[in-house]
């Protein structure tokens, strides 16, 4: 597992939105989420309860 953590942050080292789009190994691993879209449907879940910072 350790391995394929290298591997995600040599190739792709960023954490937006656009990153995770289209990568569900990447969503998998970094947040325990089948796909992107479970993660976007998680998100409008508790975005209205987020406060801005």
């Amino acid at each position: 597992m350790f391995n394929n953590f290298n591997f995600l942050l040599r190739y792709d080292t960023q954490l937006t939105k656009e990153s995770f789009e289209g990568n569900n190994k990447k969503v998998l691993y970094m947040t325990g989420l089948p796909s992107y879209m479970a993660l976007i449907a998680l998100f409008d879940i508790i975005q209205p309860h987020l406060s801005p910072f």
